[in-house]
């Protein structure tokens, strides 16, 4: 079986771990994190400068860092790994709901009880959390954060870096830009720019 490395020992983690021993797909080398941790007893292997000596044993990498807000740290790493040479697969939860036609990009992870239905693509590093729903003709770009119970309706683009807060409902036909921050439990019904922080409506 290969072996992966994951990077990032918090509470994100925890369930990451959940979803890639029940996928069976890939064996759990250890965890890298800047401090020593102990998480279903899997091997820590180091922090980050250890990546270059890492990469002479192992091949493929993924990130279980979450992503509150900003995916700076995330992207960061998944660049920096990329650099390095290792490959990423993504993992998808036995419990979620992924349409025949659904593309998705390396690094990502699908959580439980989630929803992604025809037509829908999503990038690479991104993290579909526990009950989103994304419907069909979605379009997500890399390194997004759906948090739990999102819901993104029919033909909405989400471009890259974006944060959709739990609970929070974007409108159908809507384009969300670069790098936004969606607070929890929101409707947004218009399209928004690049950069922006949505706290509540106007």
């Amino acid at each position: 079986m290969k072996e992966v490395v994951l990077f990032g020992g918090g509470g994100h983690a925890v369930s990451c771990i959940d979803i890639i021993k029940s996928d069976k797909k890939f064996k759990i080398a250890g965890i890298v994190d800047k401090k020593k941790v102990k998480l279903h007893n899997l091997i820590y292997l180091g922090s980050d400068k250890d990546i270059q000596k890492l990469k002479k044993k192992y091949n493929f990498a993924f990130i279980c860092i979450g992503q509150i807000k900003s995916s700076v740290i995330r992207k960061k790493l998944f660049n920096k790994l990329t650099k390095a040479g290792f490959k990423f697969p993504y993992f998808l939860s036995k419990k979620a709901i992924i349409s025949s036609n659904v593309e998705i990009g390396s690094g990502t992870i699908v959580m439980h009880g989630a929803i992604l239905n025809s037509g829908s693509k999503i990038g690479k590093n991104c993290i579909i959390n526990t009950g989103a729903i994304v419907e069909h003709g979605v379009k997500v770009a890399d390194n997004c954060h759906l948090a739990p119970r999102s819901v993104i309706n029919g033909d909405v683009t989400i471009k890259e870096g974006t944060f959709i807060g739990s609970g929070s409902i974007i409108r159908e036909n809507i384009i969300i830009g670069k790098n936004c921050v969606i607070g929890g439990n929101l409707f947004v019904k218009k399209s928004l720019s690049n950069n922006l922080i949505y706290k509540n409506e106007k």
